[in-house]
């Protein structure tokens, strides 16, 4: 699985490269990742084999057929606003088998969707350097889809309810363990709302992003940052050197 020519977070321009890596060094970092999506498709048939036989929701007009969750998106309020994830999504056969599983269980998944915007954004930062190195490219798209699920059923009131139980912030673990998501309350970025809710760097958009999707086994809340997990960025600061993506710091222990 590559994304090479044809996935979404591989083409475009923008860094052509960054510090070049002894073979030595390459073939480690290689090894890691080959090691990490083996890990990462291991626990999703694990968790597919778990919840097999569980009924799972059918698709509009075909009783029994399951609409799949790149489907589901697309048909949502924001779909338009949301291409560039939900190809992602479809050319990412791990992550989708993983939420397609998560789905299954009890309370579902929820997903924070960045637009095409946000996407758009790091392909520009990244795409010429990530290009040039596909396994990576492979593992920084897995990861990233991986890393903006969230097992449990998250409509919004729900977060915000959450948030003020916990002080105004809190973790919530993600199908890409074992890292967390951190969710809080702070000063929007927007006008329409003085306060909103950000997933690590990351802004629910307050006008037409919260719940575009409410299903039972699925909720679709719409950010305007691509979310990737701290060691895929430092894995993609291995590779292109200064094209590297900004993250919030960790939560220190004993933050709520």
């Amino acid at each position: 699985m590559s994304m090479a020519v044809g996935d979404p977070w591989s083409s475009g321009g923008g860094v052509s490269g960054g510090r070049k890596c002894g073979r030595s060094s390459m073939i480690g970092e290689v090894a890691v990742i080959v090691m990490r999506i083996m890990v990462m498709a291991v626990t999703a048939l694990s968790v597919i084999s778990a919840v097999m036989g569980q009924p799972s929701p059918s698709a509009p007009g075909h009783p029994g057929q399951v609409q799949p969750l790149p489907d589901v998106i697309e048909r949502s309020t924001q779909g338009k606003n949301l291409t560039l994830y939900v190809g992602a999504l479809r050319s990412s056969r791990g992550a989708l088998m993983a939420m397609e599983a998560q789905r299954r269980r009890p309370g579902g998944v929820t997903i924070f969707a960045p637009t095409d915007a946000a996407v758009s954004d790091q392909i520009q930062r990244l795409g010429g350097c990530l290009a040039a190195i596909p396994d990576v490219a492979d593992l920084v798209m897995t990861s990233s889809l991986l890393y903006s699920a969230v097992p449990g059923h998250l409509p919004m009131a729900e977060i915000r309810s959450r948030l003020n139980q916990s002080n105004g912030s809190l973790r919530l673990p993600t199908l890409y363990p074992p890292n967390e998501v951190a969710v809080s309350s702070a000063t929007s970025r927007y006008p329409s709302t003085k306060m909103g809710v950000f997933v690590d760097g990351a802004q629910i958009f307050p006008s037409g992003g919260f719940d575009v999707v409410t299903a039972p086994d699925v909720v679709v809340q719409m950010v305007d940052t691509l979310l990737i997990p701290r060691d895929t960025t430092e894995l993609i600061s291995e590779f292109c050197g200064e094209a590297t993506i900004s993250v919030p710091p960790p939560i220190s222990p004993g933050t709520p």
